[in-house]
């Protein structure tokens, strides 16, 4: 339901954001469709590659969603790829579109997160000495019991706020009745200030075609990387190099990639706009009446 809401809530905005630098929101039809079908298979993708390479032995399993789970990064570099390449093909500015959703897609991402912390994945390791030092229970603040079972709860001392997960109610986790740091809060908050940051330089600061893009893929790594250190869940990769997990050698390198664009397109500047009208945008009633 989280991750319905996210793209409804990304392509709205999408949709008014795109006529304000004059491209045709009839683009996004297909840009949903490629987001959806690659976003999926690239996440779950990278997921396996990173985790569990055994189980593509038999490639089926990425259509299997009650198996595994899925590895952001891939998805959002799958239907980037994508979408970058459709515009393309159709005649827009790729990077000009993609200064145009990269918002959308951090807003999109803190409502997902809200699912991992409801379903239990993407936790926190156990806080180290919390309740030996209190004696006694946190207090409450919400229940999950209804979703996944557990609830997010209130400490004395930092980091405050946590997650606690029950065994055998469906969740997915693997740390059980102990409070957890709450990364998946961590992340929705981190994901809502990339939103309003980059929305804001998107609408005001703008000064060449793939600045948004490059500033995107240079902060959300270094976000991410350091959430990653207070991850608790398996399921991530956490061998490479006896080192890193999956997400922190993808960061590196989308890091790496943000500082070519930035080298690359800083000298070329803004491409002209002219900002489509509600008029201009209107779905024409004659290709009903042509489908007629």
């Amino acid at each position: 339901m989280l991750m319905m809401l996210a793209f409804v809530a990304a392509t709205t905005l999408a949709f008014f954001r795109m006529r304000r630098v004059g491209i045709h929101p009839d683009l996004l039809p297909g840009i949903v469709v490629i987001a959806i079908v690659l976003g999926l298979l690239g996440s779950r993708l990278l997921h396996f590659l990173g985790s569990e390479p055994s189980a593509l032995k038999n490639p089926l399993v990425l259509l299997r969603f009650n198996q595994g789970g899925m590895a952001v990064y891939g998805g959002v570099l799958a239907a980037g790829t994508g979408c970058f390449a459709y515009a393309k093909r159709r005649g827009v500015n790729p990077w000009k579109l993609c200064d145009t959703l990269l918002p959308c897609f951090f807003l999109a991402l803190a409502i997902g997160r809200l699912g991992c912390l409801a379903a239990g994945c993407c936790h926190g390791a156990a806080i180290p000495g919390v309740l030996e030092s209190t004696g006694e229970a946190p207090e409450i603040i919400a229940n999950l019991t209804s979703l996944r079972g557990g609830a997010i709860v209130q400490l004395d001392g930092p980091p405050w706020i946590a997650a606690i997960y029950s065994p055998g109610v469906g969740g997915v986790g693997r740390i059980f009745d102990v409070p957890c740091y709450p990364t998946q809060i961590w992340e929705v908050l981190a994901a809502l200030t990339l939103f309003a940051l980059l929305s804001w330089t998107w609408s005001k600061k703008r000064q060449f075609d793939g600045q948004i893009l490059a500033i995107g893929m240079l902060i959300y790594p270094f976000v991410r990387s350091n959430i990653e250190r207070f991850r608790g869940d398996d399921l991530r990769g956490v061998d490479h190099f006896s080192l890193f997990s999956t997400s922190q050698v993808v960061s590196i390198a989308v890091a790496i990639a943000a500082l070519v664009i930035w080298r690359m397109r800083a000298p070329l500047g803004l491409s002209e706009e002219e900002a489509i009208s509600a008029e201009e945008a209107a779905i024409d009633e004659d290709l009903f009446e042509d489908l007629d």
